[in-house]
């Protein structure tokens, strides 16, 4: 018996990628962004990105991801690490969307999968970087095996400032703005400065190699997240005088 036939229609989707950033149209040279929705009951197809890994951070509510008989379950700021040639399959089965960041760089290595719940990582001291008037925590550090991808959490408190501002010379980044309301620069040289940006919620600044990087809060706290393509440290953990610096 032949089966039923179904209409769709192009609001009916339950799953959009939609790709924010590649080398090709960001002045970076390793990473590509996608923003992924998954709605109510939404299942996508499988997904492999082939030689790139992945880092996926959860904005918003709670799904699944599947890679072959593991299942991992994601909410707010939780982060998942998919190595390069590895297929997922996204879920959503709770009642309000599941919206992801998905961030890939080049891989040649054959990594394993990392979970990390967002929970669990502001508990852990060995994750947590207190810094003056504000914190970072480190989500997928050195400590994991990967290609190129690190990233993390960085917290400000009101009117609080990037200091001591800093670039790196090995790493290319992005920040990804989730709460509050700030300002960003990006520059070379402080004479020829011309990016000066307001940031808020869904804004993300792409930081080329080479580019001093401050950012600022205003009246409210600031949170964002930061992802790193590049020789795999967190700055102040390779520069000693940096954290001195930066606790002061």
């Amino acid at each position: 018996m032949p089966k039923e036939g179904k209409l769709f229609s192009v609001d009916s989707a339950k799953v959009e990628f939609k790709d924010i950033l590649t080398p090709c149209n960001s002045n970076l040279s390793f990473l590509s962004l996608t923003f992924c929705t998954v709605k109510p009951a939404g299942v996508s197809s499988a997904v492999s990105y082939k030689d790139e890994e992945s880092l996926i951070s959860c904005l918003e509510g709670e799904g699944t991801i599947e890679i072959d008989d593991s299942i991992y379950t994601l909410k707010r700021y939780d982060i998942l690490y998919i190595p390069r040639n590895t297929k997922f399959i996204i879920k959503n089965e709770k009642d309000i969307d599941f919206k992801l960041y998905i961030a890939r760089a080049p891989s040649n290595l054959d990594a394993p999968v990392v979970y990390k719940s967002f929970e669990e990582v502001i508990k852990d001291s060995s994750r947590h970087r207190p810094l003056k008037r504000k914190d970072v925590y480190l989500m997928l550090g050195e400590e994991e095996k990967a290609s190129l991808l690190t990233g993390g959490y960085t917290f400000f408190q009101t009117y609080s400032r990037s200091w001591p501002i800093h670039k790196h010379e090995d790493q290319e980044e992005i920040y990804i703005f989730l709460k509050g309301r700030g300002a960003m620069e990006v520059f070379d040289s402080e004479e020829e400065k011309t990016f000066v940006k307001s940031v808020g919620p869904g804004d993300i600044v792409t930081i080329p190699i080479g580019n001093y990087h401050p950012a600022f809060s205003h009246e409210e706290p600031l949170e964002f997240l930061w992802i790193i393509a590049g020789a795999r440290y967190w700055v102040g953990d390779k520069d000693k005088n940096f954290m001195e610096g930066a606790k002061r």
